[in-house]
């Protein structure tokens, strides 16, 4: 039975807005940067890829509403996701929202064309970026009070754009999008992109300029939810998929089915680039039967284009055969003792999917998903002797010693990227580079090696890493790996959820030797906290009022000194922070703290 619930009004309509940083340039980039022929990307060499990237890619970037059916109208090519109306009565439902505002802004204009009736409705499919950044968009556009309806999950998922994680998340959505890439790369020219043609999707960075907030839902549920929203009477439906909290939504008069993203016209993405949680393989197949017992005739992606008629259960079965293929084969090869790269050498997609047009290499390739799922399963190591850890430093200057010595080894490297033996070059040279941090020479042959792996592949997500490593190897950029904190990213986070975050930035070094506890209170939501520190391990308690506070500010203040823009120093000197400043600073020191701080 659905459970269908309110948020509390604190969280209604409560905007998040999101920064992203762009490049960060050491130097003209264009200097000294010599092309050479390996570089040149099989997308441009090879015709039959051209042709279909060309195709897939380049023209369905063109912004552009399709009418799916009476009713159903797709908004697509205006950034990296969709935007689906459906038609009411007497309002509309809007299913995902873009990824910017002004992307929003210009797909309910589109939307506009074709009807003036009010937003009763707004849903997300998931909590990616490229679904729920628009969103303000459409909230200034709707009624009063519309209904924002999310799986039960997604605020939890949302949240943790400002997680314990956040640094490594944030950098991995920079490399995986190209955030470092300059605008040249999308005509192929100049050092960063190394005269690739076409940046797969568009980068995060390609629209600069663009506003994105995120305003929470004020609906949610669990399981199902029956609505009848302006005489639409539709169903929505947990989904795990690409992410915990997908929801598909199904209009039966229709007979089409929303599959937010469930389904993409790629080879599944079970493991992305960028390194988040692998998804989990059983989700999508259970997603995908799902899909197809309800007997759809228009199946909606919230990216590409619809399907309709046969091609509704022909896409379904075919995306739902890569994801049992992958599954299912890496699970019986696992049982053969296989290592992960074993499994990848050995296994390749049955001729009828891997020629299939909606099941391209285009996002991540065929080994990434391989790796993910090994990893969901049984751990990160195939071979015992990976089970201790190894020393970098005791593994690298073996492997030196090896070869007889830095230059001897340098010049095995040479001579095998000459062989084109690219990733090996790559990845030995990571060796030599560790050893040797200020050896230029290293660095430029595996920047070289990466460039020629970025050329030779038509998976977007690994192309944008090789590039952008490869240029900040040379010196051209720098990559910080740092959370892209801002105010706004934590003003409706709990208090509470930021406090627990809070152990995972003690700093043992610092730590290991001492003990203490301070008790923080937070002034104007009545909150207390205990945090206890012993020898290296922090741990967080609620907190009664009978206990003084070692440390008192309003929740704003703390937001702020959580994301390293307000200083105990400058707390207690404006008067936002009160009690006892000493022992604040004392035991804060062992924590380390966004780099604003």
């Amino acid at each position: 039975m659905a459970k269908h619930r309110l948020l509390s009004a604190l969280a209604n309509r409560i905007i998040i807005v999101a920064t992203v940083s762009f490049l960060i340039p050491l130097g003209s980039v264009q200097a000294d940067f010599e092309p050479k022929p390996e570089y040149r990307s099989v997308i441009v060499t090879n015709p039959k890829i051209k042709e279909v990237f060309t195709q897939l890619f380049l023209g369905m970037n063109k912004p552009q509403v399709n009418k799916v059916t009476e009713g159903v109208f797709l908004a697509r090519g205006y950034g990296q996701g969709n935007a689906i109306m459906l038609e009411g009565e007497d309002g509309i439902v809007i299913f995902d929202m873009g990824d910017s505002y002004e992307h929003g802004k210009a797909m309910l204009a589109a939307f506009r064309e074709h009807t003036t009736k009010p937003i009763k409705a707004i849903i997300y499919s998931h909590y990616h970026f490229d679904h729920v950044f628009g969103c303000k968009a459409w909230v200034e556009a709707a009624e009063k009070d519309v209904q924002i309806i999310a799986h039960e999950s997604t605020v939890k998922y949302l949240n943790e754009r400002v997680s314990a994680l956040a640094p490594r998340t944030d950098w991995g959505l920079a490399m995986q999008f190209g955030m470092y890439l300059d605008e040249s790369c999308e005509v192929g020219e100049g050092p960063l992109c190394s005269g690739l043609l076409g940046i797969q999707f568009p980068r995060i960075g390609s629209a600069k300029g663009h506003k994105r907030h995120v305003i929470y839902p004020n609906c949610t549920f669990r399981d199902r939810l029956a609505l009848n929203i302006s005489g639409i009477e539709f169903e929505l439906i947990h989904s795990p998929s690409e992410t915990p909290d997908n929801i598909l939504l199904w209009w039966p008069e229709k007979k089409t089915v929303l599959a937010g993203d469930a389904l993409v016209p790629t080879l599944p993405p079970i493991y992305t680039a960028r390194g988040q949680r692998v998804r989990d393989p059983q989700g999508y197949l259970n997603s995908m039967d799902l899909m197809r017992s309800l007997g759809p005739e228009h199946v909606i992606s919230s990216h590409g284009p619809a399907f309709s008629g046969p091609m509704a259960q022909e896409v379904l079965i075919h995306f739902r055969d890569a994801v049992a293929f992958l599954y299912h084969q890496t699970v019986r090869l696992i049982n053969q003792g296989l290592r992960p790269e074993e499994i990848a050498e050995k296994l390749s997609m049955p001729p009828h999917l891997a020629n299939y047009w909606a099941l391209g290499q285009w996002y991540n390739d065929f080994q990434t998903q391989i790796r993910g799922i090994y990893s969901y399963l049984v751990g990160h190591y195939g071979d015992v002797a990976e089970m201790p850890l190894l020393s970098p430093e005791v593994a690298d200057s073996n492997m030196i010693a090896l070869a007889g010595g830095p230059e001897p080894y340098f010049q095995r490297l040479k001579e095998a990227y000459d062989r084109g033996d690219y990733v090996w070059v790559a990845r030995a040279a990571t060796h030599l580079i560790r050893v040797q941090p200020q050896n230029q020479k290293a660095k430029d042959l595996k920047a070289s090696a990466l460039r020629v792996l970025a050329a030779r592949t038509i998976a977007g997500s690994h192309r944008h890493f090789y590039l952008q490593h490869a240029a900040s190897l040379e010196g051209r950029i720098e990559i910080p790996m740092k959370a892209r904190f801002t105010l706004e990213a934590v003003s409706i986070v709990p208090v509470a959820s930021l406090v627990k975050n809070l152990p995972f930035r003690l700093n043992v070094e610092k730590a290991v030797k001492q003990k203490g506890r301070l008790t923080l209170a937070i002034t104007d939501t009545d909150e207390r906290f205990i945090i206890e520190q012993r020898g290296g391990v922090a741990e967080v308690r609620s907190s009664t009022a009978d206990e003084s506070a070692d440390l008192c500010m309003n929740s704003r203040t703390f937001r702020l000194f959580y994301i390293g823009m307000q200083s105990l120093e400058k707390g207690f000197r404006k008067g936002d922070m009160t009690g006892n400043e000493e022992k604040a600073q004392s035991f804060f020191s062992l924590f380390d703290w966004p780099s604003q701080a």
